[in-house]
């Protein structure tokens, strides 16, 4: 077997045309080196590969994040103005409600006094009775026989009007008899 110094390999140089020896510790040094370089850098490239793909995916869920977005936005034009149509909407019921129950109050009150003149009943029985029970009072006295005192008009032992047309007719001979 060569020893170490006898081995020998010829490397060119430019200025002289002798080959040069070079001991082949130094090659293996060299090439122990190279490999560590060799494998520092494909450590750095599985690094930077691993960077990439978390950029890419990164990227690809902004993109998504940003075609969501558009699309919400769209969605907003859409509902802006049929949320301030709402809005409009809410207060008018409100309104129409509160009126519908001012107009429900009235028109009880009115039940109640008409109940109390055509039956003859005191109007204090008829308070704070609600519209179905007036109307079920008033099926109560109609089944007992009841009738409502409906004055008619023409006063006297005169019949009574036949339509309308009449009823205006004695109302003005009444009138002219003042």
């Amino acid at each position: 077997m060569p020893k170490e110094s006898e081995t020998t390999n010829a490397v060119s140089d430019t200025t002289t045309t002798a080959p040069k020896m070079v001991l082949e510790s130094d090659l293996l040094a060299v090439k122990h080196s190279a490999k560590q370089e060799k494998d520092g850098l494909q450590a750095r490239i599985t690094e930077l590969e691993a960077q990439a793909n978390t950029i890419a995916e990164t990227h690809t869920k902004l993109l998504q994040a940003e075609a969501e977005k558009s699309q919400l936005l769209e969605q907003l034009k859409v509902v802006e103005p049929n949320a301030a149509r709402a809005d409009d909407l809410a207060t008018e019921l409100t309104a129409t409600k509160e009126a519908v129950g001012n107009l429900t109050t009235r028109l009880l009150g009115l039940k109640r006094e008409n109940m109390a003149i055509a039956y003859g009943v005191d109007i204090k029985t008829f308070e704070n009775k609600t519209e179905e029970q007036l109307s079920a009072l008033e099926e109560a006295l109609k089944v007992i026989g009841r009738k409502p005192n409906i004055d008619l008009g023409g006063g006297g032992a005169s019949t009574p009007p036949t339509n309308a047309i009449e009823q205006c007719s004695r109302e003005l001979e009444a009138l002219r008899k003042k």
